[in-house]
C-alpha cells in the first residue's frame, strides 16, 4: 500500500508540474503582451521565482506615476508574481528603481491602506547597482522604430506698454524628435506664427531649434548631457528692425546626485556664436567670435513638502555675472516656482523677480508603428520683471534635472495616490 501511495504521488507530480508551468508561462506571456499593447516601449522583463523585474519607457501617459500604476495593476491582475521591481527609463537610460510588494499594492488599491503607510512600504532607489543586467535582456517594442511629433504652444507677453496693459505673441511650435540609440536624440522645432501684437516684423514661419543631444549615465548617480546645434535666444532690434536671435554651438552639463536624489550639484558650460534671421535671410558671426557661458547649481529637495531649492551662479551671454535663487513647490502634477536673480551691477534694473508655472493639460495622441503624434502634455509659462526667465543663457532644453521626469524618490513616495488616478483620463 505504501509503495502504491508513492507511485500515485510521483505520477500526480509528473502530470501537475507541466500544467502549472504552462499556466505560469501563459500568464507571463500575457503580461508581456498586455504591457506592450498598452504602448510602453524599450521593454525589458525578467522573471525570478515569484519576483518580476520590468524596465520600460513611457511615451503614452502624461504622468510617470500613472504609468507605474498601470503596470502594477496589470501584474497584480495576472497573479504571476508576489513582488515587482519597476525601472522607468528615458532614452533607454534607467532613472530609478521602485520595489513594490503586490499584497501591499492590493491593499492600497482597495483603500485598506493609506498613502503614508503604502509610501513607507515601497522602496525607491536612484543609485541601484544592478542596472548593468539590463544589457543582457532582449528589448521589446524599441522606441527607435518611431518618430515623435509634438504640437506645442508658444506664448509671449509684454506688460504695462503704451499699447495696453498686456500685449501678446502666440505661436504654434511643432517638434519632431527621434531617438536612434541609447541616450541620443535628434530634435527639430519650427515656429508657425498665429497672432502678434508686437515684433510684427518677425511674423513668419521660421526655425525654432535644431540640435542633437547625448545623455550619458555614469556610476554613482553622475550624469553628463552634451548638446550641439542651433538654439533660440531672443527677439531683438538690429539693422533697423526687430529680428530673431539664435545661438549655435555646443553645450555640456555634468550633474551629480547625492543622498538618493536629495542634493544635486551641476556645472553647465556653453560655447556659442550669434545667428539672426529675418525675411528668409540669415546673419551670423564666425564661430571664432563666440562666447563662453557657464553656470553652476546647487539644489536641495525636501522629502515631505516636495520643495526644491536651487542656488545658481554663472556668467551669461551679456558677459555679466549672475546669481539666482529658485524655489519650486510641487502639488502632485503642478509645479509653481519663484525666482530672484541679481545681475552684475548696482542698478535696481539688475534685480529680477519672476514666477514659473508648469501644469498638466489634457492631450491627444495618435500612434502607429512608425509615428507618434501628440499634443503637448504640460503647459509651461514664465514671467519675469526686468529680465527674461532664462537670464541670458542659450536655451538648450537638455537639462539633466528635466531628463529625470520627476522620478525622484521623495516625489514618488509623496505622490503614490497618482498610482490610482483614473489613467484613461490622461490618454
Amino acid at each position: 500500500m505504501r509503495g502504491n501511495k508513492w507511485r500515485y504521488f510521483l505520477l500526480s507530480l509528473f502530470i501537475i508540474t507541466p500544467i502549472i508551468s504552462k499556466q505560469v508561462g501563459e500568464g507571463y506571456d500575457g503580461v508581456v503582451h498586455t504591457i506592450e499593447k498598452q504602448g510602453f516601449e524599450n521593454l525589458q522583463i525578467k522573471m525570478e521565482n515569484s519576483h518580476i523585474k520590468i524596465a520600460y519607457e513611457n511615451r503614452v501617459y502624461r504622468s510617470e506615476m500613472n504609468a507605474m500604476g498601470s503596470i502594477l495593476t496589470t501584474i497584480l491582475n495576472s497573479d504571476i508574481a508576489d513582488s515587482v521591481s519597476l525601472t522607468p527609463m528615458n532614452k533607454m537610460l534607467p532613472l530609478t528603481e521602485i520595489g513594490v510588494n503586490l499584497d501591499d499594492f492590493s491593499s492600497f488599491l482597495k483603500g485598506n491602506t493609506d498613502n503614508t503607510t503604502f509610501s513607507s512600504q515601497i522602496s525607491v532607489n536612484m543609485v541601484h547597482g544592478d542596472w548593468d543586467e539590463l544589457e543582457n535582456i532582449p528589448v521589446l517594442n524599441p522606441s527607435s522604430k518611431r518618430l515623435e511629433v509634438t504640437i506645442n504652444p508658444g506664448i509671449e507677453a509684454m506688460f504695462h506698454t503704451s499699447q495696453g496693459p498686456a500685449i501678446w505673441k502666440l505661436n504654434l511650435i511643432p517638434k519632431v524628435s527621434y531617438s536612434f540609440r541609447k541616450g541620443t536624440q535628434f530634435v527639430l522645432e519650427g515656429i508657425i506664427p498665429l497672432y502678434y501684437q508686437f515684433h510684427e516684423e518677425t511674423k513668419q514661419i521660421k526655425l525654432g531649434s535644431a540640435y542633437i543631444s547625448y545623455m550619458h549615465k555614469l556610476n554613482n548617480s553622475l550624469w553628463t548631457s552634451t548638446t550641439m546645434g542651433v538654439f533660440p535666444w531672443k527677439t531683438a532690434y538690429r539693422g533697423g528692425s526687430f529680428r530673431d536671435f539664435y545661438r549655435y554651438g555646443i553645450s555640456n552639463e555634468t550633474a551629480k546626485f547625492y543622498l538618493n536624489g536629495k542634493i544635486n550639484l551641476s556645472m553647465k558650460l556653453d560655447y556659442t556664436a550669434h545667428l539672426d534671421y529675418l525675411d528668409g535671410v540669415w546673419g551670423y558671426h564666425s564661430a571664432s567670435l563666440g562666447n563662453f557661458t557657464w553656470r553652476g547649481n546647487l539644489g536641495y529637495r525636501f522629502n515631505k513638502q516636495d520643495i526644491h531649492i536651487n542656488l545658481g551662479h554663472g556668467k551669461n551671454l551679456y558677459e555679466k555675472s549672475l546669481t539666482e535663487l529658485k524655489i519650486t513647490r510641487s502639488f502632485r502634477e503642478i509645479d509653481i516656482g519663484f525666482h530672484a536673480r541679481w545681475n552684475e551691477g548696482d542698478e535696481f534694473s539688475q534685480f529680477t523677480l519672476g514666477l514659473l508655472l508648469d501644469i498638466p493639460v489634457s492631450f491627444f495622441q495618435i500612434q502607429n508603428n512608425a509615428v507618434i503624434l501628440n499634443s503637448f502634455k504640460r503647459f509651461w509659462w514664465g514671467f519675469s520683471y526686468h529680465d527674461n526667465p532664462q537670464g541670458g543663457f542659450p536655451k538648450t532644453k537638455t537639462s539633466v534635472l528635466d531628463f529625470q521626469k520627476r522620478m525622484y524618490p521623495s516625489y514618488i513616495k509623496n505622490n503614490t495616490k497618482l498610482f490610482l488616478k483614473n489613467i484613461d483620463s490622461n490618454k
